[in-house]
């Protein structure tokens, strides 16, 4: 018969996953069918259709067949592993050994066999690979093994590792002998748990479960198991680690991660996550968070040490003040058992369960429960003041530190974020009122502080983008009205809010550390205006001063950066004096060698705001200074006031003793001005002779005989300040330098400021192609106010070198209406291209990455979690792109609960001031990889797709 007919008849495409070389015979012997694989590979000597197998065996093979394998399969439907030789189809027409297994084929009327045969060369190499890969199973770490479940929901293990049966202390002979050996080395309990987890995920259809075992011989032995489906469903494929170190880690690490290792308080971490389950539960609780009041005077005067043992007496007091509760697994409880200890003030008040929490630095936290009503825990604040009141031994001294403590009640919808953020507003609120008192919390207080974050934000924008500007407020000879010096002042024009008072950013960048910035650039940049007047021939007066922060003194390398500024400038070091109060200049030796250095560069110090705080005549003597300001407090009231009188004349005899200058501060009517000319006062600043004025208003104010009061008003009303004609321009150049030029507008071109002032319009541009459209347009933009955007002109540098530019140029207008300055942005067009050109390539480079799977950007602000996210970061949180990206709180309520502890611990460590890290959760079905930055109120989100979360 043809090899066509023979394959033709195949019809078990079902057996091919199991063997290539088959065949089918019927209950006679002959051959039905083969597989192509036979047909091809025994070429033409194969089993031929219809005639009898045996016919196609070697004379050995065909009487072993005839008398012992046909007959045996015949009876018992089964025959493993026999060697039989097909006659001629090897290679080389020698006989072909194989290796046959034979079975009955069920459901076949009438009955049929069906035979797999595997060559010799071939059950070689399978032999060889089973053996490489049970090594590679025993080399994987953990152990191995195969479990079936039964239809009688019993367990049967068809594998083993070695490794495995040597962790249960089993060998393959008792195995062998008992199949339930394996099941019963666990525990029962654990029996009943590998049951239940296999049935569970058999019902449910899961691809892989977990479980953890104890063994009964070693039952402080813990065993994770984590199983996974087969993909014929057959066994379950499972992998055994011991856990037992791992999970002792983590308790030791969660214990570590829960507790403040200096106080042995509950930290942060814990104290947010009691705060949580009290509010999902619905229980009543109250937050007192504390502040001492003396810590950085102790940790100043006495070292950190001293400070430390200050807070470990602290948190001692609290644990044995409050109701004792240590155990952090039992403060999750609602139902927390009370305990009793005395402490030396005896216990705080008695609520149903306290516990004490340290944040970090001198802040405490109590959590209180069962307090629903302002009484309560107005007695519970109260007693806690005066426990924490009472003297402390530190050194062999007796030290008082009090607390200021701010309170806030949990009430529905309250997150915990949202309790400890109250409190902590409530806190600064009492510490702003009087030290060592408590404040409840109120909504206005919030509105309060988001104002002054928001106003911190904008004042460190504003640093970065040169929003702020330094005016200068003449010092006259009150005889003369000549100019004898000039003093540097902040001022900050919000391009929303306009201008905002130096009365309220600078005690802002006082308290958030900003001061040291802003001081240095009123420095330099003072300096700076003040040598190119010089240079420029301006009739400027003997000395520029400027005023010094704590900040910039507490910094041993400031003394030669100015040194070193003064010679990049060319300005001499007697030209600058530098304005201290009297608390800075006795606060310490680092202060004292600061000031040292400074004066032995020839420059001037001055006492700023004599007469306030604790401000003394004899301290005069000891303190290294040339000049002393009289206090704005002492001047506004020496018309009317003896007292004030007295003390101005004696300021002013005392320094002239000591031959010091002295400056009369605040001067804003003809009758003080009067005054203190009787007085002996030679010099004064104030509003009566200008406000501080812009740095072009300057060089006319030098260029006058002076700043005499010229038809004063017949009363002692304050004198008018006449507005400086004409507007201003404020024009950047590529570099970002900025310039302001009154009754002109300019395009810089590499002239300085004082080449630029008092030029036309028409001279500037007169080198700038005149004639062409686009300048023009600039022209009528300026002409008629309305501004212009993108003109591109070719102008001229200073050197001759001619640039193409755009120009944009806005109007700003005042509450009137009326345009008091334009604003122009020039920026070069190569730059420009080349900014385009980065922006592009990174754009590709984002969409490379993009490729490789779903990844999304969320950028948002780290204190409040509002954001705005791509679109790929709306399809990672299940949200269509014209849905809003949400913040922390509305993101949270999808996270799953499962994950949602990693969540939490995230956003906790960005507020707490962590810079970058990583998490994951997961949102619906998705797994989602979270990798966090922070740069101070920035934060940038990059969320992957890491996969569908299984089961388990």
């Amino acid at each position: 018969m043809a090899d066509t007919g023979r394959i033709a008849t195949v019809d078990a495409p079902d057996l091919a996953p199991l063997a290539r070389h088959w065949l089918r015979l019927d209950a006679n012997g002959h051959v039905l069918a083969l597989s192509p694989a036979l047909a091809a590979d025994a070429a033409s000597v194969a089993p031929v259709i219809g005639q009898p197998f045996a016919a196609a065996l070697v004379p050995a093979s065909q009487l072993i067949w005839a008398v012992q394998q046909w007959p045996t399969l015949k009876r018992q439907g089964v025959l493993q592993e026999t060697l039989l030789e097909l006659a001629g189809a090897g290679p080389d027409r020698s006989p072909w050994p194989v290796t046959s297994t034979w079975c009955v084929e069920p459901g076949r009327t009438p009955p049929s066999f069906i035979g797999l045969l595997t060559p010799g060369h071939e059950r070689q190499r399978l032999m060889a690979d089973l053996k490489r890969a049970r090594s590679s199973l025993d080399a994987i770490p953990g152990a191995l093994l195969q479990i079936e479940l039964q239809p009688d929901r019993s367990l049967r293990f068809p594998y083993a590792s070695s490794t495995l049966l040597e962790l249960f202390g089993v060998t393959p002979t008792q195995v062998a002998s008992n199949s339930q050996l394996m099941f019963k080395v666990f525990t029962p309990d654990s029996q009943g748990r590998l049951v239940e987890a296999l049935l569970e995920a058999t019902t449910a259809g899961a691809s892989t479960w977990k479980v953890i075992l104890t063994l009964q011989r070693q039952p402080r032995r813990r065993l994770e198991l984590v199983a996974r489906r087969s993909p014929a469903d057959l066994v379950w494929h499972g992998l055994v680690t011991d856990v037992s170190e791992r999970e002792q880690l983590q308790t030791e690490l969660r214990e570590q991660a829960e507790t403040d290792p200096l106080t042995r308080l509950a930290n942060r971490p814990a104290l947010m996550a009691l705060m949580r389950s009290r509010l999902q539960a619905g229980q009543p609780f109250a937050v007192l968070f504390m502040d001492c009041d003396r810590f950085k005077q102790v940790n100043d005067s006495l070292g950190h040490d001293a400070g430390d043992d200050l807070l470990r007496q602290m948190a001692r007091r609290l644990r044995q003040g409050l109701r004792p509760i240590d155990d952090l697994a039992k403060l999750a409880n609602p139902a927390v058992a009370a305990g009793t200890s005395g402490s030396e003030a005896g216990p705080v008040a008695n609520p149903p369960g306290a516990v004490a929490a340290r944040l970090g630095g001198d802040e405490f936290v109590v959590l209180a429960d069962g307090i629903a009503s302002t009484q309560a825990v107005a007695a519970l604040a109260d007693r806690l003041v005066q426990l924490m009141a009472k003297p402390y031994k530190l050194r062999e001294m007796e030290l008082v530190a009090t607390v200021s403590v701010g309170v806030v009640l949990a009430q529905p919808g309250n997150t915990a974020e949202d309790l400890l953020r109250n409190a902590d507003t409530a806190m600064y609120e009492a510490k702003g009122r009087a030290r060592g008192h408590w404040v409840m919390f109120e909504p206005a207080m919030h509105a309060r502080a988001v104002a002054a974050l928001a106003l911190e934000s904008d004042l460190r924008t504003a640093l970065r983008t040169r929003q702020l500007r330094v005016a200068y407020q003449p010092i006259v000879e009150i005889a003369t009205g000549r100019v004898v010096g000039m003093e540097a002042l902040a001022r900050w024009r919000h391009p929303l809010k306009g201008e905002i008072s130096p009365a309220t950013f600078i005690p802002v960048a006082e308290s958030t550390g900003l001061i040291a910035e802003l001081g240095e650039f009123i420095l330099v940049t003072a300096c700076q205006q003040f040598a190119d007047w010089q240079r420029h021939g301006l009739a400027v007066p003997p000395r520029l001063s400027v005023n010094l922060s704590s900040a910039q003194l507490a910094d041993l390398g400031l003394p030669e950066r100015i040194r070193q500024m003064l010679e990049d400038i060319e300005l001499p070091g007697s030209a600058l004096q530098l304005e201290i109060t009297e608390s800075l200049a006795t606060s310490g030796p680092t202060v004292e060698r600061s000031l040292a250095m400074l004066r032995a560069q020839g420059i001037r110090l001055a006492l700023d705001d004599f007469g306030t705080g604790h401000s003394s005549l004899a301290s005069l003597q000891q303190l290294p200074v040339q000049q002393v300001k009289i206090d704005r407090a002492f001047v506004s009231d020496i018309e009317h006031s003896a007292y004030h009188r007295a003390l101005v004349q004696a300021v002013v005899k005392v320094a002239h003793s000591l031959s010091l200058d002295v400056v009369a501060e605040g001067v804003e009517t003809l009758g003080q001005a009067r005054m203190l000319a009787e007085l002996g006062c030679p010099r004064a600043q104030g509003w009566l002779y200008a406000r501080a004025l812009e740095a072009d208003a300057v060089p006319a104010l030098l260029s006058a005989a002076g700043l005499r009061v010229l038809n004063p008003p017949s009363s002692d009303q304050d004198v008018p300040v006449v507005a400086h004609r004409g507007f201003q321009v404020v024009v950047t150049d590529p570099q970002g330098l900025t310039v302001h030029v009154n009754t002109a507008f300019s395009i810089n071109t590499g002239y300085t400021l004082s080449e630029m002032l008092g030029r036309t319009p028409g001279s500037v541009l007169q080198r700038a192609d005149a004639d062409t459209a686009s300048v023009r347009r600039l022209r009528d933009a300026l002409r008629t106010g309305a501004g212009c955007i993108g003109v591109e002109i070719v102008n001229y540098r200073k050197d001759g070198t001619a640039f193409d530019t755009l120009i944009d140029i806005e109007p700003v207008r005042d509450a009137d209406g009326r345009i008091v300055q334009f604003v122009s942005v020039q920026t070069e067009v190569s730059e420009l291209r080349r900014q385009q050109r980065e922006l592009s390539d990174l754009r590709q480079r984002l969409q490379d990455v993009r490729s490789l799977g779903q990844i999304g950007f969320v950028e948002r602000d780290a204190i409040t979690g509002t954001g705005l996210g791509d679109a790929n970061a709306l399809s990672l949180f299940g949200l269509g792109t014209d849905q809003a990206t949400p913040d922390w709180r509305d993101l949270r309520t999808r996270v799953q609960p499962d994950t949602l502890a990693d969540f939490d611990r995230y956003v906790d460590d960005v507020r707490g001031g962590i810079e970058r890290g990583t998490c994951r959760f997961r949102v619906g079905s998705r797994l989602i990889q979270l990798q966090w930055t922070r740069r101070g109120q920035r934060l940038l989100e990059t969320l992957v797709d890491v996969g569908q979360s299984g089961r388990g």
